[in-house]
């Protein structure tokens, strides 16, 4: 089977929305993940700051 011009377009520009998509989700998880972390040290310092005997 042959494809025409607007098939391979329409296959080009879908390929390039997954790749885009994988990329986002990425950055995402990671920029969550890092924050996150960042977050759980700033509480457990706090945490520490409080404690009796300091």
């Amino acid at each position: 089977m042959r494809l025409g011009f607007t098939h391979k377009l329409l296959l080009a520009l879908l390929a390039a929305n997954i790749v885009l998509i994988t990329i986002m989700a990425t950055a995402s998880q990671w920029n969550f993940q890092r924050g996150f972390l960042n977050y759980l040290r700033q509480v457990e310092l706090q945490e520490l700051d409080g404690m009796p005997g300091r």
